[in-house]
């Protein structure tokens, strides 16, 4: 699916619930892939992705947007993305993560406030190769106390002495 640039309102059909037993879903390799849109509301409450529990978006580096709700979601891994656009859509209903992954994101200075702050379950969180990331906004004490395994490695502007 190289030559890929949207994944639009046909993707979802008419149904009140999509992919109801899809678990997990990758995105591999879209290099054109620019917009993944949310499924289109035609009547009442549309529930998309029940049960998608893992969601990978690796090498995607134009995806600029992708749907925010994923009511299930545990394990996001993001790669080789150009902005970080996309990772502040994804992250702004997100509340189930247990497993985050972020590596070569260009452009992201600082992840998500709410994206740490909502996953009050996340017991692994690696970063890796974020070479503008300066900041990590989060209240430590609330946050992150069921975290288990922290890897940030290669993010050269990242000040954690301060």
């Amino acid at each position: 699916m190289k030559k890929l640039k949207c994944v639009g309102a046909e993707f979802y059909g008419t149904r009140t619930t999509l992919f109801p037993a899809l678990k997990t879903y990758y995105f591999l390799g879209c290099q054109e892939l620019i917009e993944w849109m949310e499924a289109p509301r035609i009547s009442g409450e549309v529930v998309v992705f029940p049960c998608l529990e893992e969601l990978e978006l690796r090498y995607c580096p134009k995806l600029r947007n992708a749907p925010s709700r994923f009511p299930r979601l545990k394990r996001l891994w993001i790669d080789e993305m150009d902005n970080n656009f996309s990772i502040e859509n994804i992250s702004t209903q997100l509340t189930s993560l247990t497993n985050l992954y972020i590596d070569h994101v260009k452009g992201l200075t600082c992840l998500p406030e709410g994206m740490l702050n909502n996953n009050k379950s996340l017991t692994y969180l690696q970063i890796v190769n974020c070479d503008e990331l300066t900041c990590i906004a989060l209240d430590v004490s609330d946050t992150l106390h069921c975290l288990e395994k922290l890897k940030i490695t290669r993010c050269i502007a990242l000040d954690l002495s301060g």
